[in-house]
């Protein structure tokens, strides 16, 4: 039964029918208090009292009166008239998108256009915590609009979930499509538009609406749909398994960046779409700015000179960027500033964004970013800025990303001063290569909690070894780094990071650290390199760089912000103001990953990075879980088994945030502190009787040196032997007590050493090479030391006999870290990317290795640097393995990369341009 005209529901009467809407039908009305015409929406009679579709209906209500944008319907009032419930809304004088399309494709302008505006109401509603769920040309109103033909408006939020009414304003993503099919056979969602994950009754995020967004797209270019068939299940399939054909197919002059667009909405899996409709919105600004389409839409400001449209769209968008790039280049100081101009950078199919740090090189031109295989590849510890991937090039003469050879492994690149190099750490080196071709040359080792480095004008490189030292700067062709900053304990300083060069290449920003490794507690100072002298710039502020623009860029709260800085004087002038929000950081380390070039380009990554969790685990011989040690400590990494097999010592994060060493009960399964003082303890040890503890303390102000102290706890901490030049990473202690370690001065080679821990203490070293030597293993009658060196280019176990002579023998030749014998000495197991591996050893003077094999694989850390963190243990009878299982946790809002050209414009408007 439908309302006939003349109908009242409260002050609103009834004038037509208009249609039905996803969860009810709507009609034109008059408001008889203010004598305008509205539209009016109510639930159809026959199931008014339907409980769950009351509910949907009254969620609707609440999701749509959350919303204040230019491109979505305006609700006005919500009411209940006798058994009817209703929604009295805008009323828009126009035509749906499914009637425009019905006449045939729109024209690129018009599409991009109303993409934009589309995109931008999602958007709104996105950051609202609200999905619209039912994106489809039925649910956009083209409008009447000023000077415009049109306007794009959003409506029917019918199934609309607001995700966001128990946590609050942020972005909720937890919304579930608990089934396909309403008791009335209605899909819930267009069946033509839906993604894939909602066809599948999965939990939906906003990237399932920017696939339908995507399907929207495809039809408002081409005017065909992009799924389609002659049945429910033909549809079904095509969106589950099927790529729709080119655009280009059907409509020719489709420009490829649009193509690029769509084709990322419309992937299968979500994590390999655009991860917000804001990176869309700039997306498509970008592409109908450079195509010559006047955009006004949602604070989108047009470009103040219009483009034709080219005859070939790539040309265009090719030089489009470069012609960017120049323009801002060419401006002088009091020229008026251009707008600013975002754009999105897409990764490669089947590639994501890791924590690794991105770089911009000084012109602009160049982007360098981290990346690895979007299944996740092998998990790696979080305790360390660790990439499990490579570096990729971004040129903007370029619509593509290619990866960088011999860069696997590598994070926190940065650029040399003429834009033709990047330097970039890996797990053991700083490393350089050329952007003209050439592998990569290594400059000098490192250890492997490196925090950054910037490349002054002289080729001076000016580093952070660890976290709590102060930073070291490397002269060219100097084979170590020497110290340029001390922390100043006294005065509460933790360690000097992110070191950032000034413009004239004698003065570098740092952050100073106070509080944990990973928080906002830091201050932003200046040293001057040839004199040591220290400037205190701005508190309460980490990561910062300098912009040409005479801006201060700095992240606190984990927003990033922006100050006027005075170069000459060295101060701030006037109130910091946020740039961008919701800047990607790296949860354990404290960095940001932005960058910004001297022609005004910024580009940075929005979102959260997922982190790896990680549990410990007993496994058998073959792979399969036998138990579970009992122990559940935050982050449990390095177990090291007692010799009798009772305990397990392992580090973890505390609660005040530091690392510390802890001891569990394998027995009881409980677990308590060992280590008591205010600093980063890891990687801890057995003596091979099990009286003592041996590990790595890390405080500020010092290089990583060796401790130890009773099993039992009594006693004092005792440093084993001093040398704090040196950072020490322990090893295994022989039956006769003697300590092989790692040690490496600096920023230099890391080499094996060893020392008595009876007598003298006087320290050794005892394989000393070219390459980066680590992770030594005593064999359980000492005899013999696994070791991994990286002599053949790549990491590999070797044996040697000890204290020798004797000539070493290479275990692996494919690859292999983290060795470690059974307790009988007749095994040697160790790790490769497939999983835990074993050779047989023979006894003698001169013993046999056999074939590996593997043992089992799975998600399990592999984690070995010349600190020597082995991961896992073997348990003493060498039936079981104390493994480390790694859980990938996917953030709700996984980082995009983007860019701002000029983004100092958009400071404008809030008081901070000078």
């Amino acid at each position: 039964m439908k309302l006939s005209p003349g109908t009242r529901l409260g002050p609103y009467e009834i004038t037509a029918a208009i249609g039905a809407g996803g969860m009810g039908e709507v009609y034109k009305a008059r408001d008889t208090r203010l004598d305008r015409t509205v539209a009016i929406k109510v639930l159809p009679l026959d199931g008014g009292a339907d409980p769950a579709l009351r509910t949907r209906f009254e969620r609707e209500a609440r999701a749509i009166s959350a919303l204040d944008h230019p491109n979505i319907c305006v609700l006005h009032d919500v009411g209940h008239e006798g058994d009817v419930d209703y929604l009295v809304m805008q009323y828009l004088d126009g035509e749906t998108l499914a009637a425009r399309l019905a006449r045939g494709p729109l024209s690129l302008a018009e599409a991009l256009y109303h993409a934009t505006e589309i995109a931008a109401a999602l958007d709104r509603a996105h950051r609202a915590g609200i999905l619209h769920r039912d994106l489809k040309p039925g649910n956009v109103m083209l409008t009447k609009s000023g000077a415009r033909e049109t306007s794009a408006r959003l409506l029917d939020f019918g199934l609309a979930k607001f995700a966001a009414e128990e946590r609050g304003p942020a972005l909720n993503v937890q919304a579930t499509v608990t089934s396909a099919l309403t008791e009335k056979g209605t899909i819930l969602g267009t069946l033509l538009y839906m993604s894939p994950e909602q066809l599948e009754g999965r939990e939906l995020d906003a990237r399932s609406d920017i696939f339908s967004f995507g399907t929207l797209l495809y039809e408002m270019v081409t005017g065909t749909r992009a799924f389609d068939g002659v049945s429910q299940a033909s549809i079904i399939g095509a969106i589950l398994e099927r790529d729709p054909p080119p655009m280009t197919s059907r409509t020719p002059l489709t420009p490829p960046a649009l193509e690029r667009v769509v084709r990322k909405c419309l992937a299968k899996d979500p994590d390999r779409r655009w991860q917000s409709a804001a990176d869309l919105r700039d997306e498509l600004a970008w592409i109908a700015q450079a195509s010559g389409t006047e955009l006004e839409p949602s604070g989108i400001a047009p470009r103040p000179t219009r483009l034709s449209l080219p005859a070939v769209a790539t040309g265009l968008l090719l030089l489009g960027l470069t012609a960017a790039s120049a323009w801002m280049l060419g401006r002088r100081q009091n020229d008026v500033l251009p707008p600013a101009w975002h754009l999105g950078i897409a990764v490669p199919d089947g590639t994501a964004l890791t924590p690794g740090g991105i770089a911009v090189s000084p012109d602009g031109r160049v982007v360098v970013y981290a990346g690895s295989p979007a299944s996740g590849g092998e998990a790696h510890r979080p305790s360390v800025a660790v990439s499990a991937g490579r570096l990729y090039v971004r040129r903007f003469n370029s619509l593509e990303s290619t990866p960088l050879p011999g860069t696997e492994g590598a994070r926190a690149p940065f650029f040399s001063p003429d834009g033709l190099s990047i330097g970039f750490f890996t797990d053991v080196a700083l490393m350089r290569v050329s952007l003209l071709g050439g592998p990569p040359v290594r400059l000098t080792g490192v250890p492997p909690v490196t925090r950054g480095a910037t490349w002054l004008p002289n080729d001076t490189i000016v580093l952070t070894p660890t976290q709590s030292t102060g930073l070291f700067r490397l002269p060219p062709g100097a084979e170590g780094a020497e110290p340029l900053t001390t922390p100043d304990i006294a005065q509460g300083e933790k360690g000097h990071m992110w070191p950032s060069a000034l413009p004239g290449g004698d003065d570098v920003l740092y952050t100073i650290r106070r509080g944990a490794s990973d928080g906002d507690d830091g201050d932003i100072a200046v040293v001057h390199v040839s004199t040591g002298e220290r400037t205190l710039i701005l508190k309460g502020a980490t990561h910062a760089q300098y912009s040409s623009t005479g801006h201060l860029l700095f992240v606190r709260g984990g927003n990033l912000m922006a100050v006027p800085f005075d170069l000459a004087d060295r101060k701030i002038h006037g109130t910091p103001l946020p740039v961008v929000d919701n800047v990607s950081t790296h949860s354990w380390i404290g960095g940001a990953h932005y960058a910004v070039a001297s022609d005004g380009t910024m580009i940075f990554m929005r979102g959260a990075f997922g982190d790896v969790r990680t549990s410990a685990v007993w496994m058998d011989r073959s792979g399969k879980p036998v138990a579970t040690p009992g122990f559940t400590q935050n982050q449990p990494g390095k177990p090291r088994i007692s010799p009798d097999g009772k305990r397990a010592l392992f580090d973890g994060r505390s609660a005040d945030g530091d690392t510390e060493i802890y001891m569990a009960d394998l027995v009881r399964g409980t677990a308590v502190r060992f280590s008591a003082d205010p600093r980063d303890d890891f990687n801890p040890i057995w003596t091979a009787d099990g009286a003592r503890v041996i590990w790595t303390a890390l405080p500020a102000g010092r290089m990583p040196f060796l401790v130890w102290r009773s099993a039992d706890g009594t006693g004092a901490t005792e440093e084993i032997v001093s040398q704090p030049d040196f950072a020490q990473f322990a090893g295994s202690v022989s039956p006769s007590g003697i300590l092989a370690y790692s040690q490496t001065k600096g920023a230099g080679r890391c080499d094996i050493w060893v020392v008595p821990l009876k007598g003298e203490r006087k320290a050794q070293p005892f394989i000393q090479g070219a390459a980066n030597e680590y992770g030594p293993e005593f064999s359980p009658d000492g005899k013999w030391i696994a070791y991994v060196s990286q002599e053949a280019g790549s990491s590999d176990v070797y044996v040697v006999p000890y204290p020798g002579p004797g000539g070493k023998l290479r275990v692996t030749s494919d690859g292999g870290v983290a060795p470690a014998w059974s307790r009988d000495g007749k095994e040697l197991f160790y790790q490769t990317p497939a999983g835990l591996m074993s050779v047989a050893v023979s006894a003698g003077p001169d013993p046999q290795l056999g074939v590996p094999r593997l043992l089992f694989g799975g998600s399990f850390v592999r984690f070995s640097r010349e600190d020597g963190p082995r991961e896992y243990d073997v348990a003493p009878g060498g039936d079981r393995f104390l493994m480390l299982k790694a859980e990938q946790k996917v953030a709700a809002i996984p980082p995009s990369l983007n860019v701002i050209f000029n983004w100092a414009a958009e400071m404008t408007d809030r008081g901070a341009r000078r």
